[in-house]
């Protein structure tokens, strides 16, 4: 969603947004990929295919990296509460699927 609407928007989006408008662009197109790639791991461990687990920590990951590059290339710097939040939101789902590991590796 965010995204969508940094792509729609652009700079205007957030007076705080300092990026070019290519920039923006960019960002958006990442944070829609992610989005994608989120789906996609989400309906792999909805099914119990095998390897939603590694398929959800990489997703996991580049959410997180893309959440701080997100962060320098529109502010300057990441956040810290968003960053804390975005490290909270990767953990729970990291530990979710741990805890859900053995029935999706027998699937």
């Amino acid at each position: 969603m965010g995204g969508t609407l940094l792509f729609l928007h652009g700079s205007a989006l957030d007076p705080a947004i300092a990026a070019r408008p290519a920039v923006a662009v960019g960002v958006a197109w990442g944070l829609i990929g992610i989005g994608v790639l989120a789906v996609a791991s989400g309906v792999v461990a909805l099914l119990g295919l095998r390897g939603a687990v590694p398929l959800g920590v990489v997703t996991v990951l580049a959410f997180l990296i893309d959440g701080a590059l997100n962060g320098w290339l529109l502010f300057g710097r990441p956040g810290a509460a968003g960053t804390a939040l975005n490290l909270a939101a990767g953990a729970l789902i990291v530990g979710l699927l741990w805890a859900g590991r053995r029935p999706l590796r027998e699937g």
